[in-house]
């Protein structure tokens, strides 16, 4: 029988059931996570509820709890306003390293916009010694209050 999942503003392109969800990369905890076996490609994204949109002018990253090569080295922030049929990259990041398990790294927005869904999709892992069959998150932080209805 398939598990009973509750709506939730986080989605991802892949996810580890039942524990390292889409849901754990923003639920505040950071001894959760988010786990998706499709490292480069892959994404996780925030949508805010009742088509309210959002300026994000800066993004928290936290690593994880284990294996390093596992954390994301480069990745988009993108934005949308329709559903996600069309993106507009925020932020493109490429050769960052997290130093530590639990680290939490703070970026900018080169080109913040109001959107109502967030996207990072990552282009490369740490991935050392060649090692990583997936990207984890611990947790990632919008830096922002909603300001205006899209619809």
């Amino acid at each position: 029988m398939a598990e009973d999942r509750k709506a939730s503003p986080a989605s991802a392109s892949g996810e580890n059931l039942p524990d390292e969800t889409a849901d754990e990369a923003f639920d505040g905890n950071v001894n959760t996570k988010w786990l998706c076996f499709f490292p480069i490609g892959s994404w996780v994204q925030y949508e805010y509820p009742d088509d309210a949109a959002a300026t994000v002018t800066e993004y928290a990253i936290t690593s994880a709890n284990d294996a390093k090569q596992r954390d994301p080295k480069g990745w988009k922030l993108l934005g949308s306003n329709d559903g996600g049929k069309t993106w507009h990259t925020l932020d493109s990041r490429s050769d960052e390293l997290f130093t530590s398990r639990f680290q939490k790294r703070v970026f900018s927005v080169t080109n913040p916009g109001d959107y109502n869904i967030y996207r990072l999709k990552f282009t490369a892992v740490r991935d050392e010694p060649g090692t990583a069959n997936s990207v984890q998150i611990a947790e990632i932080e919008l830096k922002t209050a909603p300001t205006k209805d899209v619809k």
